[in-house]
């Protein structure tokens, strides 16, 4: 039986930078090897609804074929326990509360808080919401470019200045996030990037040279 570790505070910040773009698979392979988890799709992808990071990328895109039933799935057959009950359960604390707005009524434009302090902007109906912070990053550069994220540099995920949103690679978040590069100030941060753009091409150019050599 494998034993799987325990979620790092690095490790639930690179989910909390990536979960909107990556897919769980790609997720999975870096937690596993850069981070020393031995977890598989299906249980990245609880940890993740556990939590509240959803996304609509299907968690289990190119898996098809792979997993297994487990004894709680539904059987062909079976009668659901709560057959019948349709108007005389009680409410509980998740039920909807006199005065509450439901989001997928409220207009565009609209704004709300996540639980992780991002702040989210209604951008089409019926109920379409993206990371304000990307909205206007695009507003002021263009479309952001797959593979990379937005990030506070000074780590306020409610200063949402065009001077402190920066557009990183996923591999330069990693990176950062395991050297311990970012900061509350933001100078700090920007030479951390730096640093590590510097590493990143250092790396790859010692790589262009070997492959020249073995050529």
């Amino acid at each position: 039986m494998k034993k799987y570790r325990k979620y790092t505070p690095a490790a639930i910040e690179f989910i909390k930078q990536n979960y909107e773009t990556m897919r769980c698979k790609e997720m999975v392979k870096i937690l596993n090897e850069e981070y020393s988890l031995n977890i598989n799709i299906a249980s990245l992808y609880n940890f993740k609804q556990t939590n509240g990071f959803t996304t609509k990328i299907p968690w289990n895109k190119g898996t098809k074929g792979l997993t297994r039933g487990n004894s709680g799935s539904f059987k062909k057959g079976n009668v659901p326990k709560n057959k019948g009950t349709k108007g005389i359960s009680k409410p509980n604390k998740t039920s909807f509360r006199k005065g509450n707005i439901p989001d997928n009524i409220r207009e565009v434009g609209s704004e709300r808080i996540n639980k992780y302090g991002y702040i989210e902007i209604k951008v089409a109906e019926p109920n379409k919401w993206n990371l304000k912070h990307r909205v206007v990053y695009e507003k002021h550069f263009g479309k952001i470019p797959k593979g990379k994220i937005i990030v506070f540099l000074d780590r306020n995920t409610q200063n949402l200045s065009i001077d402190n949103l920066e557009c990183i690679t996923k591999y330069e978040n990693l990176i950062m996030n395991n050297r311990g590069y970012y900061s509350t100030d933001p100078e700090i941060t920007k030479t951390g990037l730096n640093a590590v753009r510097l590493e990143i091409s250092i790396k790859n150019k010692r790589k262009e040279v070997k492959n020249e050599r073995v050529q």
